[in-house]
């Protein structure tokens, strides 16, 4: 491996996200952007126009046979709804990396950020990682970690997850494929979490504690919130009686009791 300076390395960019696609070309010599046909926007359109980068857009895995894809150095996808094929990951020199919005191997699946914050955590995990043919599994090159606030949303979280990236998150991970220091990192079986492109469905908020109420609601913010007997709440507060005449002010809310006999007040989706 004869790279030096990151400005060397001809990088292709799988998916439709600006800031990720940003960061890359202020680090790399990002040469293409291929992003998913559903997922096109004009942002990242205007970034490869202005960049005078390749674009390509493609709606399945066999789209991307049809790329001349030879001539780049490496694939760095994000947000990227197309599984791989190692015949695809071997037309790089270096592969295919993966920046995915969780910790691995603990938050594998589609969705990392919502069931971190269903399950409390109080840090996300980000992970880069060289990829195989597996969801989420390959070798782990680089991770951080971001601090989630109280009233964060899985959007407040994908904001500060982007920043990081920027910061340094990349140049760790190429340090890393540099200095073969992931060689012992294979990213374990770990645990797959199931897609909730569906939503949650109907809550009773009776079989979860008020701090799990409200984790599932901060989850569902950035969507259409959670749904208790049909109708949609968005935000959530714990509950004080002393804080009575500040509730009676909110424009539609209900307070229900929740397992622990602690209550949460609700504020129905506007």
């Amino acid at each position: 491996m004869n790279f030096i300076n990151p400005k060397e390395v001809k990088v292709v960019y799988f998916g439709s996200v600006l800031e990720v696609a940003q960061a890359l070309g202020q680090i790399f010599d990002l040469k293409a952007i291929v992003c998913e046909q559903r997922l096109l926007n004009q942002a990242i359109f205007d970034y490869a126009n202005w960049l005078a980068c390749d674009f390509y857009l493609v709606n399945q895995r066999s789209d991307i046979d049809a790329l001349a894809l030879e001539s780049y150095d490496l694939g760095v996808s994000c947000i990227f709804g197309i599984i791989f094929k190692n015949a695809q990951i071997q037309r790089f020199d270096h592969g295919i990396w993966n920046i995915h919005f969780g910790k691995l191997p603990h938050y594998r699946g589609r969705h990392p950020i919502t069931w971190a914050i269903i399950n409390g955590e109080k840090e996300i995990g980000l992970s880069i990682h060289s990829i195989d043919e597996s969801i989420d599994r390959g070798i782990l090159l680089a991770e951080a970690y971001v601090q989630r606030s109280l009233y964060d949303t899985e959007r407040d979280i994908e904001q500060k997850i982007y920043a990081k990236i920027g910061q340094d998150l990349l140049c760790q991970a190429y340090n890393s494929m540099l200095t073969s220091n992931h060689l012992t990192h294979q990213v374990e079986e770990g645990t797959y979490h199931k897609s909730l492109t569906g939503g949650l469905g109907e809550i009773r908020p009776s079989e979860y504690t008020s701090q799990e109420l409200f984790n599932i609601v901060q989850s569902q913010a950035a969507y259409k919130g959670i749904c208790i007997d049909g109708k949609y709440y968005d935000k959530a507060y714990f509950y004080h009686p002393q804080l009575q005449e500040l509730y009676d002010a909110l424009p539609c809310y209900t307070k229900v009791t929740c397992k622990d006999n602690k209550r949460l007040i609700l504020i129905a989706k506007a």
